[in-house]
């Protein structure tokens, strides 16, 4: 099941951009998003789903209040969600997922409307193939003296995508995900977090949004560091942990580099129920949680399903150096660059302060040195 959709609603004004929202394990709601010149705000509207065979019908059941910056929680629009009352989308899905049809309303004002899932795919126009764990760190010392700054992410194969954990896990309504599972994780971990931390202070907000993603909750965050070699080490890591270096020597594991020139311009936006698409630097202190500063660590916060083809879309619009670019590792060197990684002070140990790294880097050690 498709989780997201993006396209054009034709209204009176023109044509408007718009985002459709779905969770796979509540597949007859949705969030819708729609933006453009006569909404510069945008709307974000709570719908319900009805299908059948290839035939959907939307309805949209109570609209959300939300400013032009963005906000970290939401609230329901009383009286706009009254006049939402006989306006329906019919539309059929056609055989390559998208959604093509038409919006009527009570007035008897209609308008076309097509929308196609995740319309834009990670290619990353520059990426670098290494030989050997020296190539990487040559690799490393090129981006340097690019004169930019750059996040840093690993993964344990290249064939993965930038996904957050959330959209992992079959999800993209974040109004659901703050009122429904950030909340369970808020109420049940009061009597642990030491801190008397509010979730209504957007400062404090992040610092649990934060903890929530280090401690296994899938969130809309993605992981990130300042550290090229903190990130090689996430991605070599999660290749021995899950035994995948085992499997073909051939394979590799892929290290990005997200450069200033998009995140730069962000502002930190803390926003779950923001109209447009967006990616931003979440900045979070690191109370409570020593593994973001042993780590170098940056969030990513974004309402956004395929994460790495947003970028590159983002890329394709200007002239100049592409936003995502990346290097691929071979698993055949892992043993040297983890000793390296180790020589550098890169371990579990120092890198999950705790019994927990210690106990995984002495597992890292009987993997490397038997």
């Amino acid at each position: 099941m498709d989780i997201q959709y993006f396209g054009v609603v034709r209204l009176e004004e023109g044509d408007h951009e718009a985002m459709l929202c779905l969770d796979v394990d509540e597949p007859n709601n949705a969030t819708f998003h729609l933006w453009g010149q006569n909404y510069p705000q945008g709307v974000v509207a709570l719908c319900e789903i009805s299908r059948s065979g290839q035939d959907w019908r939307i309805m949209p059941m109570a609209k959300f209040v939300d400013d032009e910056h963005g906000t970290y929680h939401g609230s329901i629009d009383v009286e706009s969600t009254e006049r939402l009352d006989g306006l329906v989308a019919e539309v059929k899905r056609q055989d390559d997922g998208r959604l093509v049809g038409q919006w009527k309303d009570n007035s008897g004002n209609t308008g076309f409307m097509a929308m196609a899932p995740r319309p834009f795919r990670e290619k990353i126009e520059e990426i670098k193939t290494c030989r050997t764990w020296a190539e990487f760190k040559q690799w490393v010392d090129e981006l340097q003296e690019r004169g930019q700054k750059f996040l840093f992410r690993g993964h344990g194969s290249r064939d993965f995508e930038l996904q957050t954990s959330l959209a992992r896990r079959g999800r993209s309504r974040l109004e659901r995900f703050l009122d429904r599972q950030f909340g369970d994780f808020l109420f049940n971990a009061s009597p642990i977090v030491s801190e008397n931390l509010d979730p209504t202070n957007p400062i404090h907000f992040a610092t649990l949004l934060g903890l929530a993603q280090h401690h296994g909750l899938p969130t809309p965050l993605l992981d990130w560091t300042k550290s090229p070699y903190v990130a090689a080490y996430f991605a070599f890591s999660d290749a021995i942990d899950t035994e995948r270096y085992k499997a073909n020597r051939e394979q590799y594991v892929r290290v990005y580099a997200f450069s200033e020139d998009f995140w730069g311009r962000s502002g930190s936006r803390i926003s779950l129920t923001y109209t447009r698409p967006y990616i931003d630097v979440l900045s979070v202190l690191p109370r409570g949680n020593p593994r973001i500063y042993a780590q170098q660590g940056v969030f990513l916060v974004t309402n956004i399903v395929d994460v790495g083809g947003w970028i590159c879309k983002q890329s394709e619009k200007r002239q100049g150096s592409p936003f995502l670019v990346a290097a691929d590792i071979p698993m055949a060197c892992w043993k040297a660059a983890m000793a390296d990684l180790e020589f550098m002070g890169l371990t579990a140990g120092t890198l999950f302060p705790g019994l927990d790294g210690v106990a995984k880097m002495v597992r890292h050690r009987m993997a490397r040195l038997g």
